[in-house]
């Protein structure tokens, strides 16, 4: 348990920053501040700091936290609505479903979060208004 713990924060603190690149490269409000990654790195830890690279973190965090217990919490209850497998590859197929199943609906229910980030604006599919 604990090295799932330890993975999965090292993994967001790994990602976050390149995250919060990615993000300001996108900006059209930043179009034209930044002339690649390592400029993106070198103004923003140079005017904001070097913790300005995790920005963000916690709003990671907290969606992880969430999705991974709703998850992990569920995938049991839905195992056990499967039929009993009689063979490991039976077992597969029932792994397969009800993980499927569980980040089919998990997907499903947070398109209707908003962004993390409230200052970037929300896309809107094209057709819609």
């Amino acid at each position: 348990m604990f090295q799932a713990v330890y993975w999965f924060a090292h993994s967001r603190y790994s990602v976050v920053p390149f995250e919060l690149v990615k993000i300001r490269l996108q900006d059209k409000a930043s179009a034209g501040k930044y002339n690649g990654i390592a400029d993106v790195v070198v103004k923003t830890v140079r005017s904001e700091g070097l913790l300005a690279m995790y920005q963000g973190l916690e709003s990671t965090m907290w969606r992880h936290i969430l999705w991974n217990a709703g998850y992990f919490g569920c995938i049991s209850q839905v195992r056990s609505t499967l039929p009993k497998a009689g063979s490991k590859r039976a077992q597969i197929v029932n792994d397969i479903v009800a993980g499927s199943t569980l980040s089919s609906y998990g997907q499903s229910c947070s398109q209707s979060i908003p962004a993390a980030d409230p200052e970037q604006p929300l896309e809107v599919p094209s057709g819609r208004s």
